[in-house]
């Protein structure tokens, strides 16, 4: 047995710590932070009937550790810099079953970054809901996200769902 009185890292030697392959003791663990988490919760949103991208209106906070979460601007802008694992939901719906596609997207910095899509291939139907997730890295200072979603019902308007488990996105910062 070797004690830790006998290693000659560097670092704080203590049982909330373990030593790395370059002789230096780091802390276990580590916080997901920040974080946030928010939904729509004010009424059916209108995707219009033309296809083209909609920011979602996020309306309501679940958590937001930081409080970088933009309540009027439906955008996160977190004060840490590093990567982020950004996830988010949208049920969109057309009341004559004319819905077709839906795509959802993350944007950065008002931005397309990373998207998702379903087609139903032409045969019409209520509805359909659909995530996206993406690695983002952001600043800790100005990078922002935004949530944003797209639909087509030959031509006919498609909503929303207005359920607060329907439409929400969150995301959180991974340890280094």
């Amino acid at each position: 047995n070797v004690t830790l009185a006998k290693l000659s890292a560097t670092g704080t030697k203590d049982a909330t710590t373990f030593l790395r392959g370059d002789n230096t003791f780091v802390p276990a663990g580590g916080a997901n932070t920040p974080y946030f988490r928010a939904y729509r919760n004010n009424g059916t949103q209108n995707l219009g009937s033309g296809g083209a991208w909609t920011k979602i209106i996020m309306d309501t906070e679940t958590v937001d550790s930081q409080s970088s979460y933009d309540i009027s601007n439906y955008r996160w802008t977190p004060q840490t810099a590093g990567y982020y694992f950004i996830s988010g939901a949208v049920i969109a719906y057309s009341p004559n079953y004319t819905f077709r596609w839906q795509q959802t997207a993350i944007y950065k910095n008002g931005s397309e970054y990373n998207r998702s899509m379903i087609d139903y291939n032409n045969s019409n139907c209520y509805g359909a809901g659909i995530t996206v997730n993406a690695f983002v890295q952001l600043n800790g200072s100005t990078d922002y996200v935004e949530f944003y979603c797209r639909a087509y019902a030959n031509g006919n308007v498609v909503n929303v769902d207005t359920q607060p488990l329907s439409t929400y996105w969150s995301g959180f910062k991974l340890i280094d």
